[in-house]
C-alpha cells in the first residue's frame, strides 16, 4: 500500500482536539505508569522519570514525584516468560500497595514493540489479574494500540503497517514477524489477537476504533464503544496520526 493512504482521510481540528485532551489530562488525579519492555522505547519521551529498576523505593518515589507519568524500564523483551510474568507480577503488587498508601489511583500502560514482538498476551494478562487480586475490581478491556509515527507504524482498517520508503508493508509480512521467539502470521490486529491468545479471544469479538470516528472528533461515539467492553475484550485502535491518539485519549480519560 502506498503511504499516499495517510493522507486520504481528513483530519480533526488539531488546536481543538489538543485543548479537549489537556483538559482532561489536568482533570486526572492519578499516576500513570508505564512498563517498557525494551531500552529504546524511551528514546521518543522527554521530561518524564525512568525507573530501571521497580523495588519499593523507585515505585514511590514515582508517584511522589510532581508529574503525572513515569516509565519503568523491565527490559522483559529480553526474558523469560516466567521471568518476564513474575517481574510484572511483583510491579503490578508493588503499584498497587503504594497506590493505596499513597490515596493515588493509577493506570498501567504495557509499552511493548509496535512492530507486535513481545511477551504478549502474558503481561498484560498478568498485570489484570495481579490487579484483579489486590484491587477487587475488573478490568473490562484492554487496548492494543502500536502506533509509532517516528518509527513508521500505522494501523488502518485493523491492519498494522510497517513503513519501508513510500510503502506501507502489512507487519506480518515484514522481517519482524519472523522472529523467532516473538513471530506470527496476521498483520490484522484482531486475528493477531485470536492468533497469539490460541482462541481465548477470538477476532470477531474484537472491538474497533475507526479511523471515521477519530477523524471526525466523535469523542462521544469513541467513549460509547470503550464502554461497551466487558471480561477483557480486546480493543483495536487505528491510528496513522498523532491526532487520532489525541481524540482516542480524551474519550479514554472519560471512559475510566
Amino acid at each position: 500500500m502506498n503511504t499516499d493512504v495517510l493522507n486520504e482521510y481528513q483530519r480533526p481540528d488539531e488546536s481543538a482536539a489538543d485543548r479537549l485532551l489537556a483538559d482532561e489530562i489536568a482533570s486526572f488525579q492519578g499516576k500513570i505508569v508505564v512498563l517498557d519492555d525494551d531500552p529504546t522505547g524511551t528514546q521518543t519521551v522527554h521530561g518524564v522519570s525512568v525507573f530501571t529498576r521497580w523495588d519499593y523505593g523507585s515505585i514511590r518515589e514515582g508517584f511522589e514525584e510532581q508529574g503525572k507519568l513515569f516509565y519503568v524500564l523491565t527490559n522483559s523483551r529480553a526474558l523469560s516468560s516466567a521471568e518476564s510474568a513474575a517481574v510484572h507480577e511483583e510491579i503490578a503488587r508493588t503499584v498497587h500497595q503504594i497506590s493505596e498508601e499513597a490515596g493515588t489511583p493509577y493506570l498501567i500502560i504495557s509499552r511493548s514493540d509496535s512492530t507486535l514482538r513481545g511477551h504478549y498476551p502474558l503481561e498484560t494478562e498478568v498485570l489484570k489479574d495481579t490487579y484483579e487480586t489486590y484491587a477487587g475490581h475488573t478490568i473490562d478491556g484492554e487496548v492494543l494500540c502500536p502506533f509509532f509515527k517516528e518509527g513508521g507504524r500505522f494501523t488502518i482498517d485493523n491492519i498494522h503497517y510497517v513503513r519501508a520508503g513510500d510503502e506501507l508493508i502489512p507487519a506480518a509480512e515484514t522481517e519482524f514477524a519472523r522472529d523467532t521467539t516473538f513471530g506470527y502470521a496476521s498483520s490484522d490486529l484482531r486475528q493477531y489477537v485470536e492468533e497469539k491468545t490460541e482462541g481465548r479471544y477470538p477476532a470477531g469479538d474484537a472491538i474497533c476504533i475507526p479511523l471515521r470516528l477519530l477523524r471526525n472528533a466523535d469523542t462521544t461515539g469513541v467513549e460509547s464503544l470503550l464502554l461497551s467492553a466487558s471480561d477483557f475484550r480486546k480493543i483495536i485502535v487505528n491510528a496513522a496520526d498523532y491526532c487520532d491518539l489525541k481524540v482516542f485519549c480524551t474519550a479514554l480519560y472519560r471512559s475510566s
